[in-house]
């Protein structure tokens, strides 16, 4: 399993290549883990990952409850090797058909957090 970081419309995009399973969702854990902070909110780019198991999407649930706790907005754009496995998680986990999709629902739940006001 490879990773890419850049940047797209004000999100950090990672792109995952590769395979995911059992044997590396905690190795992909240590690799997002940190981009939980960063500003513009998250995008998980799973376009060329060749395989994922049941256990992959076992992850990205798990990983939903960590961003949602962290109040770190997220958007995961599946490639062909999840579509079967998304159905199976019910439309609980952030789904956009694009990068471009992903950073307009990552700014629709930017508008929608509440921001600390300062009084001067």
């Amino acid at each position: 399993m490879r990773f890419t970081v850049r940047r797209h419309h004000g999100a950090t995009v990672v792109g995952v290549f590769g395979q995911l399973d059992t044997a590396n969702t905690a190795y992909l854990s240590e690799v997002l883990i940190p981009f939980l902070r960063v500003r513009g909110g998250l995008v998980i780019d799973l376009e060329a990952l060749q395989y994922c198991s049941v256990t992959g999407l076992e992850f990205f649930i798990s990983f939903d409850r960590r961003c949602r706790k962290a109040r770190c907005p997220w958007a995961l754009v599946p490639g062909a090797s999840l579509h079967g496995l998304l159905r199976l998680s019910g439309g609980i986990l952030p789904v956009a058909e694009s990068l471009d999709e992903a950073a307009h629902l990552l700014d629709a739940a930017g508008s929608r957090r509440p921001t600390l006001r300062i009084a001067t």
